[in-house]
């Protein structure tokens, strides 16, 4: 059982009741327009109640504080378990940092702890803001319900179930630090994405956590791993997910079989005609969180940039040449489907291992990418890309060189963001741009910069403080895709 983190006093909500309504009788229409979905809903919701994670309340006291909550439906056709939930307000999280750690594992193991929000008890001095309104049928009153458990959507829903992990491995009566190790380090709130370079240690991630887990009734499905002989509880893992060779960890695609990740693009119900509202929403949809096929992703930012400036409307139809320019790059983005980044990114039995940064810009965008390089006691060199980022260039001009330090300060900065969960293998750190410049103001101290400059460089240097920062010929820097773009056989 948990409570609410309020922030500030309580009797400030307002009156949330008449938003709440006027969004459920809205959502009420649509239903009733779609009888299969209005079905799943009703059964969504009687399951809830039946459950005890939520019960009518008869009685509300409207003048003591409370807060009412809109809800409506999230559809995901490809689920194995719940293809409709309901839920509050969406919310987005980082999600780089779990999934670089995950590429550093030889062998990956992935887990969904079922329905976990609702294995969590609300204290009942909070329940009163939680409340929703609801009825099956139109026939019916609407009735006030009140939430039991921590719900989704919320703003500290993610926050309470991890503490909640927290609070289980810390309290968990039984040595099994491998196990409460994991809860406290591998889970995204409801999703484990761990790993280990032996199977022994994979083993008992898989026996521990689910042991921990089962103590306090909170059951691990969906096993995925890329070793064939790591088991779900008395079924096969080849028998359940793995059948299919195909995982789903923190929204990436990843064949286990083959251990590579994959990306899909959403090519149905194109429009005939583009405007800035959908190519916006088909340039969303290519889901990279690591940056791993950003050359492919940078073209459709510049193209919207161009929207803007030239002041398209939302729903107005797009000049010619951006209409045809847009077309070239959904033909590529259609053979995103063709591209294999393998997930492991060292090497078996590694003596040395290197990070190499680099950093370019041009006047319409900037950015940088990060590599791993391992070597092992026979000399063998593997390099993967570990993550990289692109910006827009502003549309108020500034010059090249200081968009280069812009580059720089990207890369650092993204580094800054990463390096803990690397620094344990790494020997060397090293940074490459082809400015010089750039390369003179971060050897310069920030004070005699300008504050543009020197604001940045002060970053820089902070951020990049065990980096050795080097020259790179343009003809050979890497990041130089990541601004210009690239096509996916030229990425191939």
């Amino acid at each position: 059982m948990t409570r609410l983190p309020f922030k500030g006093d309580t009797s400030t909500f307002g009156n949330s009741q008449k938003n709440a309504l006027r969004r459920f009788l809205s959502m009420e229409r649509r239903l009733d327009s779609n009888i299969e979905l209005k079905l799943e809903y009703v059964k969504f919701m009687q399951d809830y109640e039946n459950l005890g994670h939520m019960s009518m309340v008869k009685d509300l006291d409207l003048n003591s504080p409370h807060y009412f909550i809109p809800h409506h439906y999230v559809i995901k056709p490809d689920s194995t378990t719940t293809k409709l939930r309901v839920v509050g307000p969406t919310i987005q999280n980082e999600l780089v940092i779990t999934l670089l750690r995950f590429r550093l594992y030889q062998y990956g193991i992935t887990a969904d702890i079922t329905i976990m929000y609702r294995q969590f008890w609300l204290h009942r001095s909070d329940r009163n803001f939680q409340l929703i309104l609801w009825r099956e049928h139109k026939s019916q009153n609407i009735s006030v319900y009140q939430l039991n458990t921590v719900t989704y959507g919320t703003s500290s829903a993610q926050f309470l179930a991890s503490r909640c992990l927290h609070y289980i491995a810390d309290n968990y009566p039984y040595r099994k630090e491998t196990g409460k190790m994991i809860l406290k380090r591998d889970f995204y709130v409801d999703d484990m994405i761990s790993g280990a370079d032996d199977l022994e240690t994979l083993q008992a991630i898989k026996n521990e956590t689910t042991e921990i887990l089962d103590f306090y009734n909170l059951s691990l499905t969906k096993w995925n791993s890329n070793n064939v002989n790591i088991t779900a509880p008395n079924v096969k893992l080849t028998d359940i997910e793995t059948a299919r060779d195909m995982a789903c960890p923190l929204g990436m695609l990843w064949n286990t079989k083959e251990d590579y990740f994959c990306f899909t693009f959403q090519s149905t119900n194109i429009p005939a005609s583009h405007t800035k509202r959908n190519i916006l929403s088909l340039a969303s949809s290519l889901y990279d969180p690591l940056g791993l096929i950003t050359p492919l992703i940078i073209k459709a930012k510049i193209l919207l940039q161009q929207l803007w400036i030239i002041g398209c409307d939302w729903d107005e139809s797009v000049p010619q040449e951006i209409y045809t320019t847009w077309n070239k790059i959904l033909a590529d983005l259609h053979q995103v489907v063709l591209l294999k980044i393998p997930k492991f990114t060292r090497i078996k039995n590694s003596i040395n291992m290197q990070v190499h940064g680099f950093s370019d810009a041009s006047i319409r965008a900037y950015g940088c990418c990060i590599y791993l390089r391992c070597q092992d006691n026979f000399g063998n060199v593997n390099v993967h890309l570990l993550t990289s980022k692109s910006r827009v260039a502003p549309v108020k001009a500034r010059s090249l060189p200081r968009l280069e330090l812009c580059a720089a300060h990207l890369l650092a900065g993204c580094w800054n963001k990463i390096k803990d969960n690397l620094l344990y293998y790494i020997n060397n750190i090293y940074f490459w741009s082809d400015s010089q410049i750039t390369l003179h103001w971060i050897s310069s101290h920030s004070s005699t910069l300008a504050t543009f400059v020197g604001n940045r460089v002060a970053d820089v240097q902070e951020w990049s403080v065990n980096a050795f920062w080097r020259h790179v010929p343009t003809d050979q820097n890497p990041a130089d895709l990541v601004f210009r773009g690239s096509t996916v056989p030229e990425f191939l």
